[in-house]
């Protein structure tokens, strides 16, 4: 299996994590060779390169391997390729994991005729495409089709908020992800600030991964900056009590 360190920052690394402590890796003999790390441009190349000379290596000596890469677009994809002409080189099967709901703009938009002629022989040789909702598995089928592709929902840990003893406030809204426009947050907080005037308790936390300033900004402009708060990137204990406070 291959990805992004499980204690860096992001959903990629959070989705590893779950599968961690779900037992995943304990129930299978799973080889994870990180392919990205925190830090500078040299951290990042000597990640991955040490990741692909080790699955190199595994090959190489004859293992028989499954590679599960989760993947995304831009750079996570381009990063990942040298192991998917490994595995297809030595016909070793590939299981392609996107969590990238961007990718159709970075194959429409963004690539070239080379790189989509590169793009396609990739998904066309994985067996299985591993896609998050039945909206991507449209399309993807628009960029190459691949009989083997199914859906898989992102796993979520069930956290036992009586174990809190936490009171659930119903003025708290609690948004957890990404600050980006294809996340929503935007929307969320033009809807705050029309419900404000009738809930004026109301209150929106805000956590995640990206640039916090960019909602503070946007909510000073919507005048509804005393409503809003944000934390930044949480952890495993703050998430689930902000999950097991939150109102909505």
């Amino acid at each position: 299996m291959i990805g992004p360190s499980s204690e860096a920052r992001g959903g990629v690394a959070s989705v590893i994590k779950i599968y961690q402590r779900a037992g995943l890796f304990d129930t299978w003999p799973i080889i994870y060779l990180m392919t990205a790390a925190e830090g500078n441009n040299w951290i990042k190349i000597k990640t991955a390169v040490s990741a692909w000379l080790r699955f190199a290596f595994l090959i190489l000596m004859g293992h028989k391997l499954l590679l599960h890469a989760h993947t995304g677009a831009r750079s996570s994809f381009w990063r990942k390729f040298p192991f998917f002409l490994m595995a297809i080189l030595f016909r070793q099967p590939f299981i392609f994991h996107l969590h990238d709901g961007g990718f159709s703009d970075f194959y429409w938009k963004e690539c070239n005729a080379l790189k989509r002629a590169l793009v396609r022989f990739v998904l066309r040789r994985a067996s299985r495409l591993v896609l998050l909702t039945p909206a991507w598995q449209v399309l993807i089928s628009e960029i190459v089709h691949n009989p083997n592709s199914m859906v898989i929902v992102n796993p979520v840990e069930i956290f036992d908020c009586d174990e809190m003893k936490l009171q659930r406030e119903p003025e708290t809204l609690l948004y957890l992800g990404g600050v980006a426009k294809t996340k929503g947050i935007f929307d969320l907080l033009e809807v705050t600030a029309k419900l404000v005037p009738q809930f004026p308790w109301l209150r929106l936390i805000c956590g995640g991964l990206g640039d916090m300033s960019e909602i503070t900004k946007f909510a000073a402009k919507l005048g509804i900056d005393t409503h809003v708060q944000t934390v930044g990137w949480i952890e495993k204990n703050e998430k689930q009590r902000l999950l097991c406070s939150a109102g909505v």
